[in-house]
């Protein structure tokens, strides 16, 4: 009976040490877990901070840029840039958008596209003001238009022409077609 006794005290004592090495092993388990989404959120808050940071630096940058000319071309053309990339930041985790204010954004965009490629592209948007309040995807006329600019080729000899109108049903993109025999990476 003392044999049997003191197996038995030693099982309870054996069992106890396994049951807290256990309870221990969940608490740090847990503590590693907290450890781990306080890392993740802080991870989060620092990827957040520096979206903030990045657009705030380039307006900054812009507005430097801007106030350091006075020609006035150069600062139009500064401000359609900077209407484009706030456009873009604005609404690029968005479903739809007015079509007047996709239009002012389109317009600036191909502001800086015929600044850039001047006589070798025409470019014509005529939209009728009675479906101005309608609903497309943002950046769609954008994605079209640069479609149209990146496959065809444009020279002053024979412009790019880039339509943008509507009819009774449908709004349309539209350009004149003599496409690149190889297209290089846009950027």
């Amino acid at each position: 009976p003392l044999l049997l006794v003191r197996g038995f005290a030693f099982n309870v004592i054996i069992y106890f040490i396994v049951f807290f090495i256990r309870i221990l092993q969940k608490q740090q388990a847990k503590a590693l877990e907290v450890e781990k989404l306080k890392q993740e959120q802080l991870q989060a808050q620092l990827s957040t901070l520096k979206e903030q940071l990045s657009p705030h630096f380039m307006f900054n940058a812009l507005n430097t840029l801007s106030l350091m000319t006075n020609e006035s071309v150069v600062k139009e053309y500064i401000d359609k840039f900077a209407d484009t990339y706030r456009y873009s930041l604005k609404h690029q985790q968005k479903d739809t958008t007015l079509l007047s204010a996709e239009l002012d954004f389109v317009n600036s965009y191909l502001y800086i596209i015929k600044t850039r490629l001047e006589n070798a592209i025409k470019i014509d948007v005529s939209i009728d003001k009675t479906i101005l309040n309608s609903q497309i995807p943002p950046l769609t006329l954008q994605l079209l238009a640069e479609n149209a600019i990146k496959h065809n080729i444009a020279s002053a000899h024979e412009p790019l022409e880039l339509f943008i109108y509507n009819t009774d049903k449908e709004l349309v993109v539209e350009n004149s077609y003599r496409p690149k025999i190889s297209v290089g990476h846009s950027g």
